[in-house]
């Protein structure tokens, strides 16, 4: 009876672990079976949002206006879908972020956060955008998992160092709209597939990295209460000990992986009614570029006070002092800065003034050239190079595509994001599925998606079979079964 007893306590805790709550009634709270299929249509649909707001319209003449516009003015024109991508990847990693391995809760990337808390003001908006797109898929695939894999594809989608290749919106013989996982093979219609093409490759460039595919594993699970007792969320009013403290001690990354995770900053905006700070990170919004590093390094920024909406407590941020560049609305947080410069907020007014950048280079301090408006950070906090990486990043210019910086940070970057979204997870509760690889990338192995690429990096991954994956009802019938047993024995 006691070899019975024992697979019985097995299968129990294995059942116990699975349990959880949908957030919507007729939804899995748990992935348990995702086909390639699966996410291909979602990402055709995640993309196909991405680009509806970047170039509106549904016609050759619609299509090309928009172009148009984005081009003349980009910072105008990029706010919509800068917006919409920078909601997806701050709720990604908000919903990470909440992860404390020294906590007793299971706080984790689980489709929930706390919105009452004031560093994730305004992501009861996005996850209301983000819902709708989630349910014709939510029978399949948790909320929590859906986040991430969102993420990932509108990064992918916004990234001009490879080419695009899902999910446009393709005129129908019929007039009507439908999509498309690739509109590059689908019937031109009015020529409006070719019209999209050129605009891709006018909006986001030539493919250059063709091996960045950013990594997935599902089996997350949902949960519906995730009331903290304390923010856990960086501040952007501490020293870069909160980087530390947050990417390096909560979710496990070393220096160069935290400094990659912040380029993520070179999506999306701050709004002053959310945070109290206000502005872009640069002046395109929507695109995933090395240009947020390149402005910490080049630029001249100014210490500016604002107030904290939820305390009225006063805050700063750094704008850029550049007014003739296309970055002249760029700001800066202390965190961003602190990449390059070793600053403390509260000590910012003893030790360095109102002003740091731009960085000056060895050869002019040597020179006497010019006198460093701020110290690097390695000089300030010696274990934390961060200003190392960061100029590592920064390396290239738009005549070289930006590399090698470019190469750089995206092979970090991948690493940084699987790490992110599987942090305080068992690695044998996630899985990855072999699928073709994306079109952009037919040299690439079908575990791409598992992290085993010459971009994402090559960790040993094990690739379950999604088949043999145990449900909550084939977990649930085999207790039954062990328990039926063990009554008759």
């Amino acid at each position: 009876m006691g070899p019975l007893r024992a697979v019985l306590s097995v299968v129990m805790a294995l059942y116990t672990a699975q349990a959880c709550t949908p957030i919507i009634a007729g939804c899995t709270c748990r992935t348990t079976n995702l086909t390639c299929s699966d996410i291909q249509a979602i990402e055709a649909a995640i993309a196909a949002k991405v680009w509806s707001l970047r170039t509106p319209g549904s016609t050759k003449e619609e299509l090309e206006a928009s172009a148009e516009r984005l081009k003349a003015d980009p910072v105008r024109w990029s706010y919509d879908a800068g917006e919409f991508i920078g909601g997806l990847v701050r709720l990604a990693f908000h919903d990470s972020a909440e992860y404390d391995p020294n906590a007793s809760d299971s706080f984790r990337a689980d489709g929930c956060v706390d919105v009452s808390q004031p560093s994730n003001a305004g992501l009861a908006e996005v996850i209301a955008q983000v819902d709708p797109l989630w349910r014709p898929f939510c029978d399949r695939i948790s909320r929590a998992d859906f986040w991430q894999l969102a993420a990932k594809t509108a990064i992918e989608e916004s990234t001009p160092y490879i080419e695009s290749r899902r999910g446009r919106l393709s005129v129908l013989e019929d007039g009507s709209l439908d999509v498309v996982a690739n509109p590059k093979k689908d019937k031109d219609a009015d020529g409006v597939q070719a019209v999209r093409r050129r605009l891709r490759r006018l909006l986001k460039g030539d493919a250059l990295l063709e091996h960045f595919v950013l990594p997935f594993r599902w089996g997350r699970q949902d949960a519906t209460n995730c009331t903290l007792l304390r923010d856990r969320q960086a501040s952007g009013e501490r020293g870069p000990a909160e980087i530390q403290r947050v990417l390096m001690t909560n979710l496990g990354l070393d220096v160069p992986e935290a400094v990659a995770l912040m380029g993520a900053h070179t999506l999306g905006r701050c709004d002053m009614n959310n945070s109290g700070y206000n502005s872009t990170w640069k002046d395109r919004p929507d695109l995933f570029t090395t240009a947020y590093y390149k402005l910490l390094v080049v630029a001249r920024w100014d210490r500016v006070a604002m107030t904290n909406p939820h305390t009225g407590e006063r805050i700063y941020q750094w704008n850029i002092n550049h007014k003739s560049s296309r970055d002249q609305n760029a700001m800066m947080l202390a965190a961003d800065m602190q990449l390059i410069y070793g600053i403390n907020p509260q000590e910012v007014p003893l030790a360095f003034g109102e002003t740091c950048g731009p960085l000056a280079t060895e050869e002019d301090l040597e020179a006497k050239m010019t006198k460093p408006r701020c110290m690097r950070t390695s000089s300030v906090y010696p274990t934390l190079n961060f200003d190392k990486y960061a100029l590592e990043f920064a390396e290239g210019t738009t005549a070289t595509q930006d590399e090698p910086g470019a190469s750089k940070w995206l092979t970090v970057f991948a690493r940084a994001f699987q790490k992110m979204g599987e942090a305080g997870y068992d690695q044998t509760a996630l899985q990855c599925i072999k699928c073709p690889p994306p079109a952009h990338c037919p040299t690439c192995a079908e575990d791409v998606l598992c992290g085993n690429n010459s971009v994402a990096g090559s960790a040993a991954v094990a690739v379950v079979d999604s088949s043999a994956t145990i449900s909550h009802v084939g977990a649930l019938a085999l207790l039954i079964v062990l328990a039926l047993a063990l009554v008759l024995y």
